[in-house]
């Protein structure tokens, strides 16, 4: 266990990278959600949607893409 996060032990260094930007995005995009939703509305909903959803969603389609890709 490193840093609190479970590693395989062939995981690569990119994966790793992967797998942290994509875990800041996700409490990124929660953090706007939670704080768009309950304590001031800060951004266009088109905007969050575009700028903080849809990148969270891509980052965790690649990592999962890729973690499938190297355990085969």
């Amino acid at each position: 266990m490193v840093g609190g996060v479970f590693m395989a032990e062939n995981e690569s260094s990119e994966l790793r990278s992967l797998r942290w930007a994509t875990l800041i995005l996700v409490v990124l995009s929660l953090g706007v959600f939670l704080m768009q939703r309950f304590v001031v509305t800060v951004f266009n909903p088109a905007f969050e949607v575009c700028i903080f959803y849809l990148s969270t969603l891509i980052s965790i389609a690649i990592y999962l893409w890729k973690r499938r890709n190297l355990r085969d």
